[in-house]
């Protein structure tokens, strides 16, 4: 008598599929909590990364360049700058300017000439500026605002507060001595 043959069980039964199943939910709903957490702090952290960048720029700058420099923050517009000093008058315009009346030469005025944007960055709109402090005096926190640096890469101490929309704040210190950028968060 011949034997007969089964044929070799390939497939999946519901109950396994329903298990499968199963497992991929329980793991997404404890994923997914976790990576908003993540997410949600990243463009405050991101606003930070571009303040402390733009500090470094400006002081290196300064120190290798043996030239002041400048550190612009412009809270409404939610941008960060860094200029250097107005360029020399003949790296600005090639033309010669001439007096209207008599038509003579004139050498350019000296406020006329543009200052150098090294830098300008931007943070997301979810996060704003809420304080400043210059060497220890708070400040207006919706109004523009200057730091200097010295052409040997002294800075003075200040520091910002950002919040972004789910009240996480963050303090951004330039510590004056060595000019190191000092970040703290607080989460509500």
């Amino acid at each position: 008598m011949a034997r007969q043959r089964f044929p070799c069980r390939t497939a999946f039964t519901l109950i396994e599929l329903l298990l499968v199943i199963a497992l991929i939910l329980t793991v997404s709903g404890l994923a997914v909590p976790t990576l908003m957490r993540a997410y949600r702090g990243e463009q405050l952290r991101a606003a930070v990364r571009e303040i402390a960048a733009a500090h470094r720029l400006a002081r290196s700058l300064a120190f290798l360049r043996s030239t002041p420099m400048e550190l612009r923050l412009h809270p409404s517009a939610r941008r960060i700058e860094v200029h250097g000093p107005p360029a020399a008058p003949e790296a600005w315009s090639t033309e010669t300017l001439f007096d209207a009346e008599s038509q003579h030469e004139t050498a350019p005025e000296e406020e006329a000439r543009p200052a150098t944007a090294e830098s300008v960055r931007v943070w997301a709109e979810e996060v704003r500026l809420v304080r400043v402090e210059i060497n220890g005096e708070p400040r207006d926190e919706t109004a523009s605002l200057t730091l200097p640096y010295t052409p040997g890469g002294g800075v003075p101490e200040w520091c910002v507060w950002l919040e972004d929309r789910q009240g996480e704040r963050a303090k951004v210190r330039a510590n004056p001595y060595t000019g190191r950028v000092e970040v703290g968060y607080e989460r509500p």
